[in-house]
């Protein structure tokens, strides 16, 4: 006689769920589970990051004086057994929420250099200030002019053109070096 082990429905959707592609799914999962609280404090460091970094391993606290291990906590303990840190991409497009609080820091660190605060004096505030903005110089017609012959040598001449490509020359022999040590191109024929 064989026993089986019967679940509970809401078990079985839930395990169905979980295995879901489904984000939405998987969030429902995720809000089920009796240690969701504990999970949503731990997840907070990533704030609201779209890409965060998922850290595994063993972290050790060191006394700096003495190089001694004061503590050591391995992630396998944790939720999800990673860490989560925030990507802190600059580019909304990437990340929109380690975007905004790089535009925020960026304007706190701007702010506080026309009108003091944060460890600068408020004395800054009475001198003039400029924000130059610096923009490359254009190349001109560097990047968009049509070139028959390269002289780049790594070129790929699968994507090139076919009227790109470099026609087959004869190679002429170099000369001997003359006695005066001066190499000089070939005489033409």
């Amino acid at each position: 006689m064989t026993a089986t082990l019967v679940s509970s429905p809401d078990t079985f959707l839930l395990g169905q769920l979980a295995r879901s592609v489904d984000i939405r799914h998987q969030a429902l999962v995720r809000a089920a589970d009796p240690d969701f609280p504990a999970w949503l404090g731990h997840v907070r460091a990533a704030a609201k990051c779209s890409r965060p970094i998922r850290l595994r391993g063993e972290m050790l606290t060191v006394e700096a004086m003495t190089g001694r291990v004061l503590s050591a906590t391995h992630t396998d303990g944790l939720p999800d057994g990673v860490i989560y840190k925030a990507c802190g991409n600059r580019r909304e497009s990437v990340c929109p929420a380690c975007s905004t609080v790089y535009k925020r820091d960026a304007f706190e660190i701007v702010r506080s250099l026309l009108i003091g605060g944060n460890g600068v004096p408020d004395s800054v505030a009475g001198h003039p200030a400029v924000f130059p903005t610096l923009t490359a110089p254009s190349f001109g017609e560097v990047h968009t002019r049509y070139v028959r012959n390269h002289s780049c040598v790594r070129r790929d001449p699968l994507r090139l053109p076919s009227r790109a490509l470099p026609r087959p020359t004869r190679r002429a022999a170099l000369p001997a070096r003359p006695a005066d040590g001066l190499l000089r191109p070939p005489r033409r024929r």
